[in-house]
């Protein structure tokens, strides 16, 4: 009896998983009709460009759009490796406002 109980839940342990691979693998690829497509592309938008620089000896990040400084950072130039401050001494073009956070993060920590 106990044999029986352990095939069938095994059983259903690899029916539960081959449906979650499934749906996983279905997912993945992505919507299959051009309706479908379409009512989940995102809408486009421009790309932000942002440089960083240096200011004052510290990290600051230069907005095109407004032809300024946007903001100087708390992150000293002193405390960056060599390549790093080298990379932002010439002017460090970042594409998006999501790799800007992600850069300033890495360089502030």
């Amino acid at each position: 009896m106990r044999l029986r109980n352990r095939i069938a839940a095994c059983g259903l342990l690899l029916a539960t998983a081959a449906l979650c691979a499934s749906y996983t693998i279905a997912d993945l690829r992505g919507p299959q009709s051009p309706e479908a497509a379409q009512e989940t592309a995102a809408p486009v938008t421009e790309t932000e460009h942002f440089t960083l620089c240096a200011r004052n000896g510290c990290v600051a990040v230069l907005d095109p759009a407004l032809g300024e400084t946007a903001v100087v950072t708390d992150i000293e130039l002193a405390t960056l490796r060599e390549a790093d401050r080298k990379l932002i001494e010439a002017g460090l073009p970042v594409e998006s406002r999501e790799q800007l956070l992600v850069l300033l993060e890495d360089l502030g920590s």
